[in-house]
């Protein structure tokens, strides 16, 4: 894989508009990644994952889910949401998902049929 020059670096950056937000919730909110590690795999390997790539990323996502299941087992069973030393953090993913799901609650966009 090659690397990006620095002017495509620039028409990228052009083409993005990047926004620091902090968002308040008057309700519950549920996270959807597991927090146990054995989870966390299963979960990983039920998206398409294997090998060297589903260690790493079900390494870094229990650093990410704080998870210590030696401190706390039956917590360890829910789920959540990944935390950083700010706090929980919602990934994009979730917020493409979010804006998604709320166009449709809405009535702005219709799903698609396969």
């Amino acid at each position: 894989m090659s690397e990006r020059s620095p002017s495509e670096d620039e028409a990228l950056e052009e083409l993005y508009r990047k926004y620091a937000v902090a968002l308040q919730f008057r309700d519950h909110l549920l996270g959807g990644i597991p927090k146990a590690k054995d989870l966390i795999e299963a979960w990983l390997r039920s998206k398409g994952f294997s090998g060297r790539k589903l260690d790493t990323i079900a390494q870094k996502t229990t650093v990410e889910m704080q998870a210590d299941e030696k401190e706390d087992p039956i917590a360890c069973r829910w789920t959540g949401f990944k935390t950083d030393s700010e706090g929980l953090f919602i990934e994009e993913r979730q917020v493409k998902a979010l804006l998604k799901e709320a166009a449709y609650v809405l009535g702005l966009s219709r799903m698609a049929r396969s």
